[in-house]
């Protein structure tokens, strides 16, 4: 299961197994890579149980739950 950890977001790992065939897409976030810059307004993609994608310009495939990150901070790949 991909990792994630996010100041807010409670309950992040069961959204990724509920979602795991359709993905999430958290936008709006400040997101803190473990091995890149911290990227202030982006996106992260998480489909198939795993971090796709994520940036300040992630496009978001049809179907994906979308899910608004305004104010918040999120560790991709940070815990597993």
């Amino acid at each position: 299961l991909m990792a994630l950890a996010a100041t807010g977001l409670t309950g992040a790992h069961a959204w990724a197994a509920d979602e795991k065939s359709t993905g999430i897409a958290i936008r709006n976030a400040r997101l803190v890579p473990v091995s890149a810059p911290v990227i202030e307004k982006g996106t992260l993609l998480i489909r198939d149980g795993r971090i796709q994608a994520l940036g300040p310009r992630v496009s978001v495939p049809r179907g994906v739950r979308t899910v608004d990150g305004k104010g918040l901070t999120a560790y991709p790949g940070m815990l597993e």
